[in-house]
């Protein structure tokens, strides 16, 4: 029995070696190599038309010219490059493995991982391509390419689904048959790669099994998913357990409470990304193993075809047992370098602990639409609230009315807050005002009127900033001459900032009236954010990463996050070094503000980690 269970963790940690040293070298050459070359190659595309960045706000006619459909070829060429090196590869180790033929050298495995992109120059390769690349992150099925893992729908949208009945009953129905037809076709890249199928043949012998196995395979999914979360669980407490016995020690002479709190964080930290960078790997292989159980259940005996060509040819046992040694010096000088640089930055950063970690950056908070979750939605009501509250400004969306008048609506209809489904520019002002507003955050609260851009000009005077969104159909050129015409003549040039959606408007604001200021909205955007223009730059929150904040203020340029609306991106970003966040949650935002302030340590720590 100890002989087995020996056997048995010398093969984990073969495993884990070949997948940790394959994960290394391929994600090397990726970021090394492969991002770089698209990068350069786009960018010069890019700047051939003229232009230096490409942001959701005017992306449409850069796709329609001939750079633009170059740079989504080359975009789907990285795609399937990275499908060869990041999953198919990692298919072939685990057939490999499962055939016992080792040990498995890496660059037999890039090698076999380069070859399999040709299957996917056709049309259905390239559709499965996109599948893996971009539908199943978003199912979170286990199989996903390294640089859309964290793919997600963006909060914004999300909000809007999960908060209208319609739309989330389509959603999830969408997500339940999406989820049923990767399952149905979750062995189609094994049968490609490892029993040479063609793609359309692939898919075919995939729904095939699971028709025969389906009930085998959720029970067998779901309890591998079960005894790898199970698994990294016992690890971290047994990692964290030791830290605290540790500190219980003679350690604890060495280092202050306060290093040796930082040191322990970094170490469960490091362990748990480890954990993370092993679960695609580790995930294939899984699959990989009822591959090749449910092919055994029908009697046919798989052998990857790849072998033919000479891996996994095993060496003479000294060989072997010194290349194990060698393995295992590594792995021990790595975890000693590690330890010593963890616990250097540790002893440094200690009694700079609240200048380094708990800086005490304000963050300004922003009221969306109209004053968020104080009052009614684009109200003079929920103006007025913001102003009480004190927030440093409140963010409003601007239409033309059919008579030239301007209001504030976000919707293309008044329908979803009124009950009245026609558009601004469809309606007179006074038509407009005779609507009332329910309050989507409290039913039971009294329906506001319409607020009028005047009105809501009026009250904000001296009191609260305003950033003013030109909305829909009519922001348009004269939207803009209009408003800063209304603005100037109440002397409020610097209590408001001009926003929009539309690249283009940006531009001509800035163009037109440089003594405004003016704030892009963006939910994706290449290039350098300096040459952006416009004195806000305002990122939808997935946008918002630590390096392109610090890049936006760099340039001189205030940095806004939006729509911070969840517990955990308001944790995040009152925490990050933005300028401000947009919110609907005003008193949320406001309280986890106050609560920040009586942090321990650990909590700083760990907010750090998250901003991260």
């Amino acid at each position: 029995m100890f002989k087995k269970l020996k056997e048995r963790m010398a093969l984990q940690g073969k495993v884990i070696w070949l997948y940790t040293h394959y994960q290394l070298v391929s994600k090397l050459i990726m970021g090394l190599l492969v991002f770089p070359v698209f990068s350069a190659l786009s960018n010069y595309l890019i700047r051939s038309t003229g232009r230096t960045n490409i942001s959701s706000g005017d992306f449409m006619p850069f796709l329609l010219s001939w750079q633009g459909v170059a740079v989504l070829v080359l975009g789907l060429l990285v795609v399937i490059l990275i499908l060869g090196i990041d999953i198919n590869a990692f298919i072939a180790m685990s057939a490999l493995l499962e055939e016992g033929r080792t040990p498995i050298r890496v660059r037999d495995m890039l090698v076999v991982g380069l070859k399999s992109v040709r299957y996917f120059f056709t049309p259905r390769g390239l559709l499965l391509a996109l599948y893996v690349a971009l539908v199943l992150p978003l199912l979170g099925i286990g199989i996903s390419l390294a640089p859309f893992q964290n793919l997600a729908i963006p909060n914004f949208i999300s909000s809007v689904i999960f908060n209208t009945p319609l739309y989330l009953t389509i959603y999830l129905v969408t997500l339940f048959l999406l989820t049923i037809l990767s399952c149905l076709y979750i062995f189609t890249l094994h049968y490609i790669i490892i029993m040479d199928k063609g793609v359309g043949e692939a898919l075919k012998a995939s729904r095939l099994l699971m028709a025969k196995h389906w009930k085998s395979f959720v029970k067998d999914y779901l309890l591998a998913i079960l005894k790898f979360l199970s698994s990294g669980a016992l690890l971290l407490a047994l990692t964290v357990g030791l830290l605290w016995l540790l500190s219980r020690s003679a350690v604890s002479g060495v280092f202050s409470q306060k290093s040796w709190l930082i040191f322990s964080v970094l170490i469960v930290a490091e362990l748990l990304a480890y954990l993370l960078f092993l679960g695609v790997p580790l995930m294939v292989g899984m699959i990989t193993r009822l591959f090749y159980h449910y092919q055994k259940e029908e009697g046919i005996e798989v052998r990857l075809l790849f072998g033919n060509r000479g891996l996994g040819k095993g060496k003479d046992a000294a060989g072997s047992r010194l290349q194990t040694w060698g393995k295992m010096l590594l792995v021990t000088l790595s975890l000693g370098l590690i330890i010593l640089v963890n616990a250097g930055f540790a002893v440094i950063t200690a009694p700079h602990f609240k200048a380094i970690f708990a800086q005490s950056h304000q963050v300004e908070i922003i009221a969306h639409r109209g004053g968020g979750d104080l009052g009614a939605e684009n109200t003079i009501e929920g103006l007025e609230r913001a102003i009480q509250e004190k927030v440093a400004g409140v963010e409003i969306d601007v239409q033309r009315t059919r008579d030239n008048h301007y209001i504030l609506n976000h919707d293309t209809t008044f329908k979803r807050l009124t009950g009245v489904d026609k558009k601004a520019q469809e309606m007179t002002y006074s038509e407009i005002k005779k609507l009332r507003v329910t309050n989507a955050f409290d039913s039971r609260k009294s329906p506001q009127p319409v607020a009028s851009l005047e009105e809501t000009l009026d009250t904000a005077k001296g009191k609260i900033n305003l950033l003013v969104e030109l909305k829909g159909e009519t922001a348009d050129k004269q939207m803009v001459d209009d408003v800063v015409k209304m603005i100037k003549a109440r002397d409020m040039v610097k209590e408001t900032v001009l926003l929009s959606l539309d690249y283009s408007l940006i531009q001509y604001m800035t163009k037109a009236y440089p003594e405004m200021k003016t704030g892009y909205l963006y939910y994706f955007t290449t290039g350098n954010l300096k040459d952006l223009e416009g004195d806000y730059l305002i990122m939808e929150e997935r946008e918002a990463t630590p390096e392109k904040i610090e890049e936006v203020q760099a340039a001189g340029k205030k940095a806004i996050v939006w729509t911070v609306n969840t517990e955990e991106s308001i944790n995040t970003f009152i925490h990050s070094q933005a300028d401000g966040v947009i919110t609907d949650y005003v008193k949320d935002v406001q309280k986890a503000v106050e609560t920040s302030k009586k942090r321990s340590d650990l909590e700083v720590l760990l907010d750090n980690l998250l901003i991260f």
